[in-house]
């Protein structure tokens, strides 16, 4: 953050958001990633699907699970505001943001601090924007286009690591490494995923 070339990072990012071909989503492990708008639907289909949610919130430790129980009810809670310590809460919320059960902003508090909104999935502008289209995917086949693009993005990444990569887990990827059309090599007893075209 010190950094001064942090501002010019922050107008580019401001302006790709902008953007109505790409959006993003906290794709790779809950981090935020760009991704083109194509990929939206994909994004969607898995986060609005209903077996994957209960399953995900039946597996959630209770301060999180409290959290997406009072962000569900009230439509927003901002983390300033929510009665657990700033640790706890920043784990839950994070953990919840990584499984698309919730969206999260960072807004200036009026004392001049930051916080985070935390709103319900369906609000998000993903769900927003890609609610339609994702009803007509398969959930299966939405694992596979998000599996395709990341790999062909990351050029070559330790399979270890990419099975950690989604909230939904390795569904699909082995369908397109049977498929040929993710490589998998194996090099010093490590396997690496490539994507293909």
């Amino acid at each position: 953050m010190a950094d001064p070339e942090v501002f010019r990072i922050h107008r580019l990012m401001r302006r790709v958001h902008r953007s109505p071909a790409l959006v993003s989503a906290p794709l790779i492990e809950g981090k935020e990633t760009m991704i083109d708008a194509a990929l939206g639907p994909a994004v969607q289909r898995i986060a609005g699907d209903g077996t994957r949610r209960e399953a995900v919130i039946h597996r959630l430790p209770p301060p999180a699970r409290a959290l997406l129980r009072e962000v569900e009810s009230s439509g927003e809670v901002r983390m300033d505001r929510w009665r657990v310590s700033a640790a706890a809460g920043r784990d839950a919320r994070l953990r919840l943001v990584a499984q698309w059960l919730v969206s999260s902003a960072s807004i200036h508090t009026e004392s001049g601090y930051h916080t985070a909104l935390v709103r319900p999935w369906r609000t998000s502008a993903i769900a927003v924007r890609f609610a339609k289209s994702a009803a007509r995917l398969d959930y299966d086949d939405a694992c596979r286009r998000l599996w395709q693009a990341a790999a062909r993005s990351a050029v070559i990444v330790p399979e270890r690591e990419a099975r950690r990569w989604f909230p939904f887990g390795d569904a699909g990827l082995g369908d397109l490494i049977d498929a040929g059309r993710i490589q998998r090599l194996t090099a010093a007893r490590r396997t690496w995923l490539i994507g293909q075209e």
